[in-house]
């Protein structure tokens, strides 16, 4: 159980935090945006 297992816990953490900056970035949030006025104005 997660409550339990303090090393997976701590790997869990660490793999989402690597997720959640490689996908939700401001630089990266900025590129989709970019994106997606780009695609309406066309």
């Amino acid at each position: 159980m997660l409550l339990e297992d303090e090393q997976l816990r701590l790997q869990m953490s660490k793999n989402c935090r690597s997720i959640a900056i490689a996908e939700y970035s401001i630089e990266k949030q900025a590129e989709k945006y970019t994106g997606l006025y780009k695609k309406l104005l066309c």
